[in-house]
């Protein structure tokens, strides 16, 4: 139960960081907003953190559960590499929406991963990354 406990600290942590770095990439946007609101956007996203840190947590006690019986050394890499891959996943989605912000002013929602249907189309701006994206 501890090592899901700091688990969940880890991703409500995780989660904390990134919304602070992405206020802090989008601070030209932030002009005219008060303290009073940005808290109140922390506490509104807290329930959507804490949900999904529990469906981390259900993930990788799909890993952990077998360990309360057997000693496996193979599920504890697994459930190590489900971790990591979740924090991996997380932090490029974040990485993506601070950029995406950046140029579009919106965050990721349905339209913008619409637009992975076409890579040809999503690089254009950026010359240097056409080839690498619209060669396969």
């Amino acid at each position: 139960m501890r090592y899901f406990g700091l688990v969940a600290l880890l991703f409500m942590a995780l989660f904390t960081v990134q919304r602070h770095l992405f206020l802090a990439f989008s601070h030209q946007h932030l002009a005219g907003i008060g303290w009073r609101e940005i808290v109140q956007s922390h506490l509104h996203g807290l329930p959507m953190d804490l949900a999904t840190t529990g469906y981390m947590l259900l993930l990788a006690s799909l890993f952990a559960v077998p360990l309360l019986f057997t000693e496996s050394k193979t599920l504890r890499i697994a459930l190590r590499v489900v971790l990591v891959a979740c924090i991996v996943v997380s932090t490029l989605v974040n990485v993506v929406d601070i950029g995406l912000f950046d140029a579009w002013g919106v965050r990721i929602d349905r339209k913008a991963l619409s637009y992975l249907r076409y890579p040809a189309e999503v690089v254009a701006p950026w010359p240097w990354a056409g080839w690498s994206c619209c060669s396969w």
